[in-house]
């Protein structure tokens, strides 16, 4: 318990760290299967022939 009160500061920091990147990958493979993977035209995209068009 002791070694929980003395780290407490980094294990909370840790955690939101690891929450941020989670939800990160969570909203980009979400728009990634919505077909809105970027805000960008299409004309010069190398991954065009894999995108869902609108």
């Amino acid at each position: 318990m002791a070694w929980l009160q003395n780290n407490l500061s980094t294990v909370i920091v840790a955690a939101v760290l690891v929450l941020a990147v989670a939800l990160a990958l969570f909203f980009t493979v979400r728009s990634r299967k919505k077909g809105g993977s970027c805000s960008c035209g299409c004309g010069g995209c190398p991954y065009s022939g894999g995108c869902k068009k609108r």
